[in-house]
């Protein structure tokens, strides 16, 4: 039943106008798009409408910053001309933008340094804090905009009672810098997008995911598919085509489907993936080998020493009849999914499905490997598909999404008479050490150019103890690299929960080699030893 006369024209639009893509019911309470330093109302052709955050009434900014940076809007994409202007801040500043539904929201950052002659936007380094959780420290937008026009960073991020239905966005300058934004998007997320509980790999009890817990997205992959635009999502997310992540191309085939005919069950909405995603998939293609028992393999790098909230989507496109599709899915060579049938949990073919998970990046390393491969059901035909993939890092229980705080950085909250305390109290000690070494030296000079009557064993450097201890260090030093990262604090391990098993890559049982059909070429580990299946030989 419709509600209302805007309900009707939605409704007609979705079935004879507009695909079925941006056809959804998903209208939420929150859906505030501040275009920060511009001067009007600025449309995006996904039909976002971002206000300027002078005199918006969802925003308060304290202090007032009137430093504005602006070029002429210029491109076509959404990324320039949201990214045209920028409010700049040289103290710590907090923007409040008023919600009115409690819950999880969407937090979109929008970053480019645009060029101006007072203000050098490409030497800005500073942090971010989002209702008490940091999203960036030390953070320079150049140095992780590479190629793009408008670096923008999602997070998930909840709005409770105890921020008064706020979303508390604090920017701080760092080390004398200055901090700027070019846009914001703040968003509720629909109800069911992310789940109360998780099922961790290695397969064991679900744990709980607490509502404090915040997310930033690391990847969101369209499996077989084209890149999708904001226009293709009803949440306006970005999914990216997975050519780049696929261990070996040779191993997948890209198959496609009619995006009509795909259908959404009661426990699946239109807002979890847009039916772009579940029309295209991944399966495993004829790779001309005498053993078909192998894997399509993707693999993404990942921050290590977090936790990782992995969705996984699937849509049974490839089959004749429901029930003849069996598959094994892996993380990091652990066991996520054995022998699974997606038609037994949707009851038909074409129907969208999700399953989350949670993991740590592989021990000593720093990615996360997800794979598909058939089953040991002996029954029916090899294959495994794919359709669409999400990865989520979650906050630490420090509330941090940032691995380490850099010390390196003097935070610009600290009154200039503290850092003049600390420079004398640095250069003090510097003479102090300075003169010590100088007399040391003196010492040892005058102490050659006495006459020696005999030749005494003092030792050397190069003893068992000292290589020993050094060999030891060596040791402690390079396991503590896989830990912490070689430009930060090497003392700094965050916590990470006890419910997160510790993965241990050894544990996979992949296979060595590979034979080829109609060659006399055997490849050896490598690539393969990921492809092949780890239980299934």
């Amino acid at each position: 039943m419709f509600h209302s006369n805007a309900s009707c024209v939605t409704w007609i639009l979705c079935v004879f106008c507009v695909p079925l893509a941006v056809c959804a019911s998903f209208f939420p309470k929150d859906s505030i798009f501040i275009d920060c330093g511009g001067s009007k109302e600025l449309k995006l052709d996904d039909g976002r409408v971002f206000e300027s955050d002078s005199g918006n009434q969802h925003v308060g900014l304290s202090p007032d910053s009137h430093i504005v940076v602006s070029e002429t809007r210029m491109g076509k994409s959404n990324g320039s001309i949201l990214c045209s202007s920028a409010r700049v801040f040289k103290e710590t500043s907090t923007y409040n933008i008023n919600t009115k539904q409690i819950g999880r929201h969407w937090l979109r950052l929008h970053f480019r340094p645009v060029q101006n002659p007072h203000y050098h936007l490409k030497s800005a380094v500073f942090s971010v804090v989002a209702n008490g959780i940091t999203l960036l420290h030390g953070f320079s937008s150049s140095l992780n905009l590479g190629t793009k026009s408008c670096l923008s960073k999602e997070y998930v991020i909840q709005v409770d009672g105890s921020s008064s239905e706020k979303l508390v966005l604090t920017f701080s300058p760092m080390n004398g810098s200055i901090a700027f934004i070019n846009g914001i998007e703040v968003i509720s997320t629909p109800d069911g997008q992310f789940p109360t509980s998780g099922v961790p790999v290695p397969l064991r009890a679900a744990v709980e995911i607490p509502t404090h817990v915040a997310f930033e997205t690391a990847y969101r992959i369209n499996m077989g598919g084209p890149l999708l635009t904001s226009k293709d999502d009803p949440q306006w997310r970005i999914w990216e085509t997975d050519q780049f992540f696929l261990v070996n191309v040779a191993s997948a085939k890209n198959v496609t489907v009619d995006p009509a005919s795909i259908k959404y069950l009661d426990e699946v909405s239109r807002e979890i993936a847009p039916n772009l995603v579940y029309s295209t998939a991944q399966e495993m293609a004829n790779a001309n080998v005498i053993n078909q028992r192998f894997n399509i393999s993707w693999a993404f790098e990942v921050e290590p020493m977090f936790t990782y909230f992995i969705r996984m989507h699937f849509c049974d496109i490839v089959s004749i009849t429901t029930g003849t599709l069996f598959f094994n899915v892996y993380i990091n060579n652990q066991s996520a999914l054995d022998s699974f049938d997606i038609s037994s949990k949707t009851m038909e073919l074409s129907a969208a499905y999700f399953v989350d998970f949670i993991a740590n990046a592989s021990v000593g390393s720093n990615r996360i490997l997800v794979q598909v491969g058939p089953s040991n059901l002996g029954n029916f035909p090899p294959n495994a598909i794919l359709n669409g993939l999400e990865i989520m890092k979650m906050s630490n229980p420090s509330g941090s999404l940032v691995r380490n705080l850099r010390p390196d950085y003097i935070d610009s909250r600290i009154p200039k008479r503290k850092n003049w305390i600390l420079l004398a109290i640095t250069s003090s000690v510097s003479l102090a050490v300075l003169v010590l070494i100088l007399a040391a030296l003196y010492l040892y000079l005058r102490h050659l150019k006495k006459p020696r009557h005999e030749t005494a064993h003092v030792g050397n450097s190069d003893s068992k103890v000292s290589v020993g201890s050094f060999a030891s260090s060596t040791a402690h030093s390079l396991s503590l690299g896989r830990m912490v990262s070689d430009e930060n604090s090497a003392n700094y391990i965050p916590d990470i929960p006890e419910w997160v098993p510790q993965i241990d890559p050894a544990e996979g049982d992949a296979a060595d080699t590979i034979s080829y059909k109609d060659s006399d070429t055997t490849t050896s580990s490598g690539v393969f030893s990921q492809l092949m299946d780890p239980k299934g030989r």
